[in-house]
């Protein structure tokens, strides 16, 4: 496997059930590290794992902000919420 192929098997999302299998190995200290590592190694998969939760607290974060926009600019004008469009639009493009 190259390391684009590695790369690009390691931002498909995580199967939850293969991180917890992995953790659950770690925590008995029956994990291994395998050389040359593989998306689906122990270490990756948590990593993998770990990496994917930040991304969705990320995305959560935004869209939470956006709706106190909304509700603040709901509850103090009664302007076309357009702006907020746009602005998710925007940020869905970079994603």
């Amino acid at each position: 496997m190259t390391f684009e192929e590695f790369q690009t098997k390691c931002k498909e999302p995580v199967d939850t059930e293969k991180a917890m299998a992995a953790l659950q190995r770690f925590v008995r200290r029956e994990a291994t590290l395998p050389v040359p590592a593989t998306p689906e190694d122990d270490d990756i998969l948590i990593s993998r794992a770990l990496s994917e939760l930040e991304e969705l607290r990320e995305k959560i974060k935004f869209l939470d902000d956006i709706i106190q926009e909304i509700d603040t600019h709901t509850r103090s004008t009664k302007e076309p919420l357009s702006y907020i469009h746009e602005k998710l639009r925007k940020y869905w493009e970079y994603d």
